[in-house]
């Protein structure tokens, strides 16, 4: 059992592929306040950042902690379930693969009253995916790079003839018509976020991680 503090974090199937394939390794997340507006002043540490918070009386600078965690920490992902006839027992929707754990160990995986597990509450014997963060740092969404934009699960489809790569969607066969990373990653944020959700350009946490092996292996 590791005494290493862990979270949980949930993901897409898209996304979740990605992590199984190895060519996620960032995700960007939302900073929420715990009231009000607010405005980044500076980072410290990597691991804390001072929030200007605007209330309906007065402003005041307070550190808010990354709430999934500090290097050398680790998060355990949750992800949709599905109930198999034809298997006869629990799968993972984003590649159909079979559970590998004793169903006994955790109550809502015996026999299934539900044909379907949404990833809020998938127990924690059933994580297969289990990530160890490397650094955490705050940006405004918008900033992401194209190389980010890849770390973050957009695919490079192929290269012209100039050596221009062009990109895909994680697990499209078809390229998105366009020679930059970022048009992508905005399609997944929006698809996730929704609509008008990039163009609000939010402050957000960058947690960079790795993958060390499966999160049931490590309950």
């Amino acid at each position: 059992m590791t005494t290493t503090k862990e979270r949980q974090i949930l993901f897409t199937g898209a996304m979740v592929r990605a992590l199984l394939a190895g060519t996620k390794t960032q995700t960007r997340r939302i900073i929420k306040s715990p009231t009000g507006t607010f405005e980044i002043n500076s980072t410290l540490d990597m691991k804390q950042c001072w929030l200007n918070v605007t209330d309906a009386n007065e402003q005041a600078v307070r550190p808010l902690m990354c709430p999934y965690g500090q290097p050398g920490e680790r998060l355990w992902v949750r992800e949709n379930l599905f109930w198999s006839e034809h298997e006869d027992g629990w799968c993972y929707q984003a590649d159909n693969d079979m559970l590998e754990c004793e169903y006994s160990e955790a109550p809502i995986l015996q026999k299934p009253l539900k044909s379907f597990i949404p990833s809020m509450h998938m127990p924690r014997v059933a994580s297969r995916i289990l990530l160890e963060i490397v650094a955490v740092r705050v940006e405004r969404l918008q900033d992401i790079s194209a190389d980010d934009s890849v770390a973050e699960g957009v695919e490079v489809s192929h290269r012209d003839t100039s050596g221009m790569p062009w990109y895909k969607l994680p697990g499209w066969e078809k390229p998105i018509n366009v020679s930059d990373a970022k048009i992508v990653y905005q399609h997944i944020w929006e698809t996730i976020n929704g609509a008008d959700s990039w163009k609000a350009n939010p402050w957000v946490w960058v947690v960079e991680f790795r993958k060390v092996q499966k999160g049931a292996d490590n309950v």
